[in-house]
């Protein structure tokens, strides 16, 4: 159809020049160029046509496949999920794909035309100005991370890459892709911040953390905190060695730490506290708490532990027992009633042999009041007593009671027990059976000489003294006691014997007993003969003759024992003290019905609370109610006597509402009948490490995601290039499980030639101490695939080099873009090379960029002599300033239709040229051009042929009309013939114009008509 559509518009006059497929004889099809010049006779009718055809077959075939290639190019940037946008040479934006409209929010009319550097943030502006400027220069850039603001103000980070365009050997733009990786970037900063956080924490921990990897139940150092060298003096390096920990635990607790060990395997959990080697020498104590992490399939794995230096509370606890201990036996061994009081009036502490003597048990008095164990009645005198002594006094009374069917009697001391600051907390009692000693005064009233016998007897020193201070008796105890002789006695006065600084106390006291006061119980020390002091608790009374005082009579009581053991009590009960006060750790004394008894400040910040409010509540108050049950089962298991403490984490709800964590380890001090008298309990807040715990939980999930979910493989290796870990990814590009994998070398896995070229990139790496970028090539799913790997090594704070990691991309189908693209680039440059028409690229100033070999061939001007030519070359090509005035016209206004031009070409020969002229996207100017010389000759021959046959035509009309002069030419011709005896001869008429013959008459009648160039025929 088109080509009767041809046909019929060549009828009309129309010239046209198209391309049709014609069909050889043999069936293939074949393409030509068609140019055709209809013909007319003298009245203007139809009369043919002059048509040129030229082989286009191989033209089109590369243009199909050329427009194939480019649409699968178009396709593949337009689909493409990665940003795709070329630059002109100016670094401008020529042409931009989908994705990069879609991230940017951008459309493309907005896009285009614009430089890349205007949507990227101020900060990193200058990187990319540099980068393009790089790159439109020539230069390698390598990959740049670059964060671009899209049109709804959102920020977008991006990886580009990129190659610069070259046309004819000059930069013509450049290529870029870049990849959306805000996701990654915003992982990646959470992952860093995650990790400071945590190393943060680790660094300053007062725990010593460490990871332990287990191998067929061997336990191997991988990785310990920074805080080992503050507690230790060792670096986190030394502690990486084989057999380092072992060495350091003191002999006498490394037999019992390794029997424990394997109890970690069974019961995923295990508390040890031995001593171990500080870098100086000396031992420290370490509380050791490991942890137990298996694989899916239950496997043991890794050991995650902490260790805290527990020294000085062992310590403590070591002098706290020795000092209990030390009390406890001293007081156990009196004959004299010794107990404890506290500020309710209830005994907290009984001892001595009178408990057993009296047949009593001490869950009997442990934690009652006197009228609790006495009766209401019989309670009475021993309240008032100690309401008086925790009022700040010290007391002595006496009572009695019936036991064992007779009434004994008893005198009690009191004395107030105060904590450093003054207060009194309590009292402590020694009581002595005075039954004996109140028969004897009975006695002694009936008979003054059995008195005196008692008085000689007494253990105590009886004695008196005038109201000067001088003795006048004194009994044998006195002697024995102090060391002076009677007769020595009797010559001294109180000063002599008293020490000095209870000389002013001494003479207080008798003023008072003068001044009336009954009871006059006091303590001082008195001096012996050989200097050493004796503590005596003084008992006077005055000696009346006439109703007058006239001396003093008293008892001094040897209670150098007794004050010892009181200091000795004071003492213990102080260290507790500051030990319960010293604010390491909260620190409380609870009893059976869980209610608080004594707490410390530490304590009381850990819960918030005043001391005065924790001593009206229970622990079960503050307990978190998902806790609550276990510790109730641990504490029920104490009061049944199956324990005698425990330990386990819990969470306290402090009063303002806030849940810590907290570490406590509760003992049970038991009364003689076994039952509970009161707990300690010591509770450590780790609320802290509970807080790493779960960011290091959290850190490593979002790690174990992003190795989850990366499309990349991630690797690791140790430096001897065994597999320590792979993500799902590399397992399954390898179609390998982690099993067939760790703990493996490349050699195991791969064919050896692969195993090989890993090995090396993997000692470039370790040897670079740096990031390195290879491409290494795999066989996965029976197809090669290309691999672009950044290995690098991991150090540790000194610099060793303990692993290597690797992340590798799976670039095939990159490589094979990159390939296409180039295989194309070859497949226009070859067209561009070898189409048998001429292509010129110059600048909107006419500045010729680009020239291909045919227009080389055809005008004789290669692109250099262009450019080094000093004159125009336009003037060479057109030395008609007209002429070269309409070509320059005819560039500066795109016009897709054909002109031509007469064309001086290098050697000055003129020949005829047809141009097109097309403007590119860019501002360059494409012009395409033929040699119409040939058929420009063939035109005027045709031309000239047609002018021919229509003169011949007017000339046969001419003949035709003048008959008779054909019939005399005729005869003529025969006559000629006859009379020069020739078989031929013809007529002609000479066209002088022409210079041509024109045969009008001939005996060979075929030849009339014949028209011939002179000279020729």
């Amino acid at each position: 159809p088109e080509a009767a559509r041809y046909l019929e518009r060549g009828r009309s006059g129309i010239k046209e020049q198209h391309d049709f497929r014609f069909r050889r004889k043999d069936g293939a099809e074949l393409w030509t160029m068609a140019s055709s010049t209809p013909l007319f006779d003298g009245a203007g009718l139809f009369v043919g046509g002059l048509a040129m055809l030229i082989d286009i077959t191989e033209r089109r075939q590369s243009e199909e496949a050329l427009r194939k290639s480019e649409d699968r190019w178009r396709t593949y940037i337009e689909e493409a999920n990665d940003l795709i946008f070329i630059l002109n040479e100016s670094g401008r934006m020529v042409s931009v794909n989908k994705a990069t409209c879609e991230t940017t929010g951008y459309a493309v009319d907005e896009l285009l035309g614009r430089t890349p550097t205007e949507f990227v943030i101020p900060e990193h502006r200058a990187v990319a100005a540099a980068g393009m400027q790089g790159r439109l220069a020539g230069v390698p850039i390598e990959q740049v991370d670059l964060d671009i603001l899209s049109k709804d103000g959102r920020r977008v980070s991006l990886e580009i890459r990129g190659r610069t365009l070259y046309d004819g050997g000059h930069v013509s733009g450049a290529f870029e892709i870049a990849r959306d990786i805000t996701d990654r970037k915003r992982a990646e900063e959470e992952l860093a911040k995650t990790q400071e956080r945590l190393r943060h924490v680790l660094s300053f921990s007062p725990a010593i953390i460490y990871l332990l990897q287990i191998n067929d139940e061997k336990f191997t150092p991988e990785w310990v905190s920074e805080s080992l060298t503050r507690l230790t003096g060792h670096e986190p390096c030394e502690a990486l060695a084989e057999g380092w920990w072992l060495d350091h635990i003191h002999p006498e607790d490394r037999e019992r730490v390794l029997a424990e060990l394997p109890r970690l395997l069974t019961g995923d959990r295990l508390d040890l506290e031995y001593r171990f080697q500080h870098k100086d020498g000396g031992y420290l104590w370490l509380h050791n708490e490991s942890r137990l992490l298996r694989d899916q399939s239950g496997k043991p794995v890794e050991v995650v532990g902490s260790w805290v230096d527990v020294t000085e509370r062992r310590e403590a606890e070591v002098a706290l027992r020795d000092s209990e201990e030390r009390f406890r036996t001293l007081v156990s061994s009196m004959d004299d009633m010794v107990f404890t009081v506290d500020l309710q009036q209830r005994h907290t502490g009984a001892f001595g042999h009178w408990i057993d003597r009296f047949g009593l048990e001490r869950r009997d008095l442990i934690g009652r009041t006197a009228s609790e164990i006495f009766g209401v009645k019989a309670a009475l005198v021993h309240e008032q007593a100690y309401a008086r002594a925790l009022a700040g006094e010290q007391v002595i009374y006496e009572w009695s009671m019936a036991a064992d069917g007779e009434t004994r009697h008893f005198q009690t001391s009191l004395s107030p027990i105060r904590d450093q600051s003054g207060k009194v907390t309590g009292l402590v009692g020694v009581g002595r059976d005075s039954t004996e000693r109140k028969r004897a005064g009975e006695a002694l009233l009936e008979s003054e000489e059995r008195y005196r016998e008692l008085v000689e007897n007494a253990r105590d020193i009886i004695y008196s003294h005038d109201l000067k201070g001088n003795y006048t008796s004194v009994n044998k105890a006195g002697e024995q006691i102090t060391g002076y002789t009677r007769e020595e006695v009797l010559k001294m006065n109180l000063a002599q014997t008293v020490a000095p600084e209870y000389l002013e106390r001494a003479r207080q006291m008798i003023a008072n007993k003068l001044a009336g006061q009954k009871e006059t119980v006091y303590d001082l020390e008195i001096i012996a003969k050989d200097a050493h002091r004796i503590k005596v608790e003084v008992n006077t009374r005055l000696v009346y003759e006439d109703d007058v005082p006239v001396g003093i009579q008293g008892i001094a009581r040897d209670v150098t024992e007794r004050k010892r053991a009181e200091e000795a009590l004071r003492d213990s009960q102080e260290r507790f003290r500051r030990y319960f006060e010293l604010g390491l750790i909260g620190m409380s004394i609870t009893s059976p019905t869980r209610g608080y008894l004594e707490v410390n400040d530490h304590l009381c910040e850990m819960l918030g609370c005043e001391r005065s409010e924790l001593l009206n509540k229970t622990w079960s108050e503050f307990t978190h109610p998902d806790d609550l049950a276990a510790n109730v089962v641990n504490f029920n298991l104490v009061l049944a006597g199956k324990l005698d403490g425990y330990t386990l984490e819990k969470r306290f709800i402090r009063k303002d509402g806030q849940v810590i964590h907290a570490n406590i380890s509760v003992k049970c001090v038991r009364c003689a009948d076994g039952s509970v008298d009161y707990f300690v309990a010591l509770t450590q807040d780790i609320t802290e490490r509970k807080e790493a715990e779960r960011a290091l939980r959290e850190s490593q999930a979002h790690l174990q995601a992003i190795l989850d979910n990366c499309p990349a493989m991630i690797f690791l290796k140790d430096p001897a290039g065994h597999y320590l870990q792979v993500n799902p990814q590399f397992e399954r590009t390898f179609n390998l499980t982690s099993e067939q994998i760790l703990r493996r070398t490349d050699a195991e896995i791969f064919s050896p030639e692969l195993a090989a070229a890993f090995r090396a990139t993997d000692r470039k790496a370790l040897e670079a101490g740096g990031a390195l970028e290879f491409e290494e090539s795999a066989i996965y799913a029976g197809n090669t695939h290309t691999y672009l790997v950044h290995k690098f090594p991991l150090q540790d704070s000194s610099g060793n080099v303990y692993a290597m990691g690797g992340i590798s991309t799976d670039i095939t189908a990159r490589k094979r873009v990159e390939d296409d693209l180039r295989k194309q680039k070859e497949i226009l440059q070859k067209i561009f090379d070898h189409i048998p028409i001429m292509i010129a690229l110059f600048d909107e100033e006419g500045r010729f960029k680009l020239v291909n070999r045919e227009w080389e061939r055809t005008l004789g001007w290669s692109l250099e002599e262009i450019e080094t030519q000093t004159q125009d070359i336009f003037a060479e090509l057109y030395p008609d300033p007209h002429v070269r005035k309409e070509v320059l016209s005819f560039i500066a206004e795109p016009n897709a239709e054909w002109a031509d031009f007469k064309t001086r070409v290098k050697d000055g020969h003129i020949i005829d040229t047809s141009w097109a002229n097309v403007y590119l996207s860019d501002g360059t100017n494409l012009g395409i051009g033929r040699d119409i010389s040939e058929r420009k000759r063939a035109d005027d021959l045709l031309r000239r042929q047609t002018a021919q046959l229509a003169a011949l035509h007017e000339i046969g009309l001419e003949i035709s009309a003048e008959s008779e002069l054909a019939r005399v030419l005729d005869v003529a011709a025969r006559r000629a013939a006859e009379l020069l005896n020739a078989k031929h001869c013809s007529v002609y008429i000479r066209d002088r114009e022409q210079a041509e013959l024109n045969l009008v008459a001939s005996l060979d009648r075929d030849l009339i008509g014949l028209r011939v160039k002179e000279g020729e025929g």
